[in-house]
């Protein structure tokens, strides 16, 4: 039986000045943590800043203002050419499939899952488990952010939730931590901004949760996307 969902977020870049940080995230989407994680839209046309609100009035506003994509952006995919079947007598070679984001994403929530791990420990906190299944959901969630499927937030936690209950049995309580960045050491940047705010160090260091899993997705600029979600199901 559900008794409790927290849910909290971050994301952590480097300091810059107000203008240069609009020039910078002109087009884009950024939280301020400071904020209470409020999400802002930086619309380029005048690099002011459009509060997203409830889930629907941001996609609201991005359907207004978002940038979209325009015939020049379509010219700039190229066609692929229409080559005849080879025959059989033609030797085909595979093209080597480039699997370092897979193994990145995969190296990063290993990581991120032994640092958050070694911090409940210093603390005197018991470790969390590792769940595959959970496991799953997070980095489904964290490959959606990272291509652009839906905006960097919970949207969708009650149902993750839903769907792992179904898997795991029942549980006292659930929460989800997410966090994204650009930086060197993504997993201890991701771990450094939640124990930096209240929310997300509440529970990573709850010591009711027993079992755990992180996903990492990675978009094409090489933003890191981090979920974890927590159970407790003792």
């Amino acid at each position: 039986m559900k008794k409790l969902l927290i849910i909290a977020l971050a994301i952590f870049m480097p300091m810059a000045t107000e203008a240069a940080l609009r020039d910078d995230l002109s087009g884009r989407i950024h939280i301020q943590v400071q904020k209470n994680g409020e999400a802002f839209y930086v619309y380029p046309e005048n690099n002011e800043r459009y509060y997203l609100g409830r889930p629907a009035d941001a996609f609201q506003l991005m359907r207004e203002k978002g940038l979209g994509i325009t015939n020049l952006n379509l010219q700039q995919i190229p066609l692929a050419s229409l080559n005849p079947i080879p025959d059989d007598s033609q030797d085909i070679t595979d093209e080597p499939q480039n699997n370092e984001p897979e193994s990145k994403a995969s190296e990063l929530a290993n990581n991120t899952f032994n640092l958050v791990n070694s911090h409940r420990v210093s603390i005197g906190v018991p470790a969390l488990t590792w769940v595959d299944d959970i496991a799953e959901e997070s980095l489904l969630h964290s490959q959606n952010m990272a291509e652009g499927l839906i905006l960097p937030s919970h949207v969708g936690f009650d149902q993750r939730v839903d769907t792992l209950a179904d898997k795991l049995g029942s549980y006292t309580e659930a929460a989800e931590n997410l966090a994204w960045n650009n930086m060197q050491d993504p997993a201890q940047t991701a771990l450094e901004s939640w124990l930096g705010s209240p929310d997300h160090k509440q529970a990573l260091e709850n010591p009711n949760y027993d079992i755990t899993g992180v996903g990492v997705g990675i978009s094409k600029e090489s933003i890191y996307y981090f979920t974890q979600i927590f159970f407790d199901i003792k």
